[in-house]
């Protein structure tokens, strides 16, 4: 807002005056005054602020949720990795039981092949059984490995990968936002 104001003043004045022998002196005084004054107010309130912090505003809440996005994704990305290590110890640990079971059948087997109670053919089952065991357990044995190595990669080199593993326990880590359900 401008405002522009003037003003203008004049002022005439006209003295006497007597001395003692009677002498007239007179004095005009003359006074005159002129002011002008321009005045430029800006407001608090300008809605071109309002509207920049709208958008600031707006800006904050759209990174607030591109990063629980990221954290999200990243989280289940870790989880799923956890699941992949502890999903392949699991496997190693079926497979050597299968293993030491399939080595004790093979045992059996010769033992009662000696003794005249199994056939040849039982025994070379036997065998294929085992050897396919022992193949079971050297690919879990990969996959674990690729497990640990893709958790590193996800983590870094000190990855604590746990020994046990619970969506309950999970759910209940600050880290989380995600439910039970969820999970």
């Amino acid at each position: 807002r401008v405002t522009f104001s003037a003003t203008t003043f004049r002022t005439e004045r006209t003295e006497q005056s007597r001395n003692i022998l009677g002498r007239l002196t007179e004095t005009n005084n003359g006074f005159s005054s002129n002011n002008a004054q321009i005045q430029a107010r800006q407001p608090i309130y300008r809605y071109r602020d309002r509207v920049a912090i709208d958008q600031a505003g707006a800006q904050l809440e759209a990174a607030r949720a591109v990063s629980m996005y990221a954290e999200q994704e990243l989280q289940f990305r870790l989880v799923s990795r956890w699941v992949e290590v502890l999903a392949a110890r699991e496997l190693v640990a079926v497979g050597e039981a299968a293993l030491t079971a399939a080595i004790e059948s093979l045992t059996e087997i010769e033992r009662r092949l000696r003794g005249g109670d199994a056939t040849v053919q039982d025994m070379q089952q036997a065998r294929a059984r085992a050897v396919q065991t022992e193949a079971q357990l050297t690919d879990a044995k990969a996959q674990l490995d690729i497990a640990e190595l893709n958790l590193r990669e996800t983590v870094g080199p000190e990855a604590a990968i746990p020994q046990t593993f619970s969506v309950k326990g999970l759910a209940g880590l600050a880290f989380t936002r995600l439910s039970s359900e969820s999970l």
